[in-house]
């Protein structure tokens, strides 16, 4: 007799959190889960590659000291790519059968007949990637009370999540953040609207997104965006006081790139442009507001600080606000170091 969904959710969402714990997730301070690196460290062998079709598929060992293996289609966003990921993940912790999942199968919202298994391992990728206590922290961030939750809020947190839009608003009435009337307002908004709304100018695709990011999201957070996305910091700032906000990150840095193991060198790139800083009130010596917006150009990592100082006094620091800006690349292949490991 098939299993009951609140019998599914049970399982799954207990599966989810005793892996997080098994990995040492602080889900206090942590934003996104690097379920990729969770996959590499059970010593699961992950490929990405052109799979048609496909979203992901999980194969098990075969015998002693030959590892069990996840591929995932490279050609998918990457929100998707870590949801299959997930799911397939939790075949391999529940030691299931082979599995292989069409993107319909996983990302379509009609109905078809889903064993256990199936119906277990989607609601372990939601409970996984998607942890209560990171989602609750997050909407707090928002600085908006669950009730007045708009689309704008969920789109923020599903980019932080490194889930899809629709998924975060699933997860949200999942955990009875949201109610169901609530819901069907988000689904009735598609990302592409959020964004024409936020200003999709520097972007370098319709797929590409806007990071929304104000001060209190500072001390060291970590944001993820990809190539082609572009990053929005708004500070307040009262100008009368002098003191204004300005940004401080290497503009200059050493990527190693590689094309095959005997070609690897190093290029200096802009990681970051900045594009605007602007800054509005309505009348002189008014509190207003700094806005910063940068372009992603490049692969790389890179410290962003904003500091909060007069411009003749740089010694006098009133506030620092750093960011952590990790921006992601889609893989291909395998690890090496998980086939030399």
């Amino acid at each position: 007799m098939p299993l009951s969904w609140k019998e599914i959710n049970q399982q799954a969402t207990i599966e989810a959190f005793r892996t997080l714990k098994k990995l040492d997730y602080d889900l206090t301070t942590l934003d996104s889960v690097n379920v990729f690196e969770a996959i590499e460290s059970s010593n699961v062998i992950l490929m990405f590659q052109p799979l048609g079709n496909l979203a992901g598929a999980y194969i098990p060992a075969q015998e002693e000291g030959v590892p069990a293996g996840i591929l995932i289609n490279e050609n998918l966003p990457i929100a998707k790519q870590r949801y299959s990921a997930a799911h397939e993940f939790c075949h391999f912790l529940r030691q299931d059968p082979p599995s292989v999942d069409t993107q319909e199968e996983l990302f379509s919202i009609s109905s078809y007949r889903k064993d256990d298994r199936e119906r277990i391992a989607e609601s372990f990728a939601a409970s996984f990637l998607m942890p209560y206590p990171i989602l609750k922290r997050m909407v707090k961030e928002q600085d908006v009370s669950p009730e007045n939750i708009e689309p704008r809020h969920v789109y923020n947190i599903s980019l932080r999540l490194g889930s899809s839009y629709i998924a975060t608003a699933n997860h949200l009435l999942y955990n009875k953040i949201i109610t169901s009337s609530q819901h069907k307002q988000l689904q009735a908004i598609p990302p592409k609207k959020i964004k024409e709304q936020l200003g999709m100018e520097g972007l370098e695709s319709s797929w590409n997104d806007i990071w929304v990011v104000n001060k209190s999201l500072g001390t060291n957070n970590s944001l993820k965006p990809k190539v082609g996305d572009t990053l929005k910091f708004y500070f307040p700032e009262n100008p009368s006081t002098g003191f204004i906000w300005e940004a401080e990150y290497d503009r200059t840095v050493a990527l190693v790139q590689s094309g095959t193991p005997e070609e690897v060198y190093k290029r200096p790139v802009n990681l970051l442009e900045t594009v605007f800083q602007m800054k509005t009130g309505k009348q002189i010596g008014s509190s207003g507001e700094r806005s910063f917006l940068f372009q992603v150009q490049a692969i790389g990592d890179v410290k962003l600080d904003f500091l909060h100082r007069r411009p003749w006094a740089l010694t006098e620091l009133l506030e620092m606000v750093s960011f952590r800006i990790e921006i992601q690349d889609k893989r291909h292949g395998v690890n090496v170091k998980m086939l030399i490991g």
